[in-house]
């Protein structure tokens, strides 16, 4: 018989509850498929619950699902939004770098100036290059660097949250609350939710927004 989608979610319940209860370690294969059947509020709840600031965390994970997934997706044209929050997304980096001692980026950044374009396979082609990759990874080191606790149950959980948008960027908005910073990764989130997307050039922050289709 072929496993119904509320028997799989029960299923990877009861794997959650076995690793927060009991310490039982979810596979490293599994752990990134663990919220991809889009649980319900109930459902994130009861994972949520065993750690800090769940109620965040709950917000934070119904606000990626409502955003993102089981609709049409369309936005309305806004390009001054769309460089605004690139632009406050990559000011907000540069306190990560300021504080890591990483000259090249905060001079990166302090040289680039938000540039719209209307074609948004010229910012995915950028974001795969040198520059924009060795930025997500030191950003996702940094904030590893400040979880407030580090545990098997931590690193499931960001893996879970990663293999639900295969987001590097998303994730980190996900969990947020169990990081200890002042850099403030919203406005990637904000950005992303009206179809906007960015890369970091030697001299621009290029901008574009996708009319309408898939977000990740």
């Amino acid at each position: 018989m072929q496993e119904t989608n509320r028997m799989f979610v029960e299923r990877q319940l009861g794997a959650w509850r076995e690793l927060l209860e009991n310490g039982i370690e979810i596979d490293d294969c599994e752990a990134p498929t663990m919220f991809n059947r889009l649980y319900t509020k109930n459902d994130f709840e009861q994972v949520f619950g065993y750690f800090p600031n769940s109620k965040e965390l709950v917000i934070r994970a119904m606000n990626v699902k409502e955003a993102f997934f089981g609709k049409d997706i369309s936005w309305e044209p806004n390009p001054n939004e769309c460089m605004h929050l690139a632009q406050q997304d990559v000011l907000e980096k540069r306190k990560a770098f300021v504080e890591t001692g990483d000259n090249e980026f905060v001079e990166v950044i302090d040289s680039a100036e938000p540039r719209f374009i209307s074609e948004p396979s010229i910012v995915m082609e950028a974001q795969s290059d040198l520059r924009n990759s060795t930025l997500t990874s030191e950003m996702d080191s940094y904030l590893t660097s400040k979880w407030i606790e580090k545990s098997d149950k931590f690193f499931t959980l960001f893996e879970a949250f990663y293999g639900f948008t295969s987001s590097y960027e998303i994730a980190w908005y996900l969990g947020a609350p169990l990081t200890d910073t002042d850099v403030n990764v919203d406005n990637y989130f904000e950005l992303k939710k009206i179809g906007g997307d960015y890369a970091l050039t030697e001299d621009a922050i290029l901008v574009s927004q996708n009319p309408s289709g898939e977000i990740f």
